[in-house]
C-alpha cells in the first residue's frame, strides 16, 4: 500500500494537511455528537432543561458584562475561541504527526529505543508547548481575554506551520532516497 501511496499523483504537502485535518475532524466529532445529544436530550425533557440552559448562557452573559467587555469584544473574543478550537485541534494534529513521523524513520541501529523515547518525549513536549500561552496568562494573573485568545491563535497557527513543514520536508527528504 505504501507503493500506491507514493505513486499518487500528489504532493507530500497535500498528503500530510489530509492526515492533519482527517486526525482534527476526528477530535472534533465527539465534540459535534455530545452537543447533538445534549440538544436532543434537552428537547426530550422539555422546558427544564431550556430554562437551565438559559440560565447557563445568562451566566456566561453576566459573566463577560462583569469583565465590562463590549458587545464587539465578546463576539471577537467568541470567535478567537472558535478559532483556537479548530487550529488547537489541527496543531495538535500536526504534532503528534510529526512525531509518529520522526519515530517511524528512526534507523534500525544501535540506540534506536533510546531515540524513540527521545521523540515521544518531544512530541508529548510539543503538545504542551500549545497550552504556553494560558499557563503563561495564569501564571502572571494577567486578565486580557482578547490579548490571551490572540496569542493562543497566534501560537496554534505557529506550531501548526512550523509542524507541517518539518513533516513535509522529512518526508520528502525520505522518499527521494527512495
Amino acid at each position: 500500500s505504501c507503493g500506491l501511496y507514493q505513486a499518487l499523483p500528489i504532493p507530500h504537502s497535500h498528503r500530510v494537511l489530509s492526515k492533519i485535518f482527517a486526525a482534527a475532524i476526528c477530535q472534533l466529532v465527539p465534540i459535534a455528537v455530545l452537543l447533538v445529544m445534549v440538544a436532543f436530550f434537552g428537547g426530550m425533557i422539555g422546558y427544564g432543561f431550556m430554562s437551565d440552559l438559559s440560565g447557563l448562557l445568562g451566566d456566561i452573559g453576566s459573566g463577560l458584562k462583569n469583565t465590562g467587555a463590549s458587545p464587539m469584544e465578546t463576539a471577537i473574543l467568541l470567535s478567537a475561541d472558535f478559532l483556537n478550537l479548530i487550529f488547537n485541534q489541527l496543531a495538535y494534529g500536526s504534532v503528534i504527526f510529526l512525531a509518529v513521523t520522526v519515530y517511524q524513520l528512526q534507523p534500525l541501529e544501535k540506540h534506536t529505543n533510546l531515540r524513540k523515547i527521545l521523540i515521544v518525549a518531544a512530541g508529548w513536549l510539543g503538545l504542551r508547548i500549545l497550552e504556553a500561552v494560558e499557563w503563561l496568562f495564569d501564571a502572571l494573573e494577567v486578565e486580557l481575554p482578547l490579548l490571551e485568545a490572540g496569542a493562543d491563535l497566534l501560537l496554534q497557527i505557529v506550531v501548526l506551520a512550523v509542524t507541517f513543514r518539518l513533516t513535509v520536508g522529512m518526508l520528502e527528504k525520505h522518499y527521494q532516497k527512495g
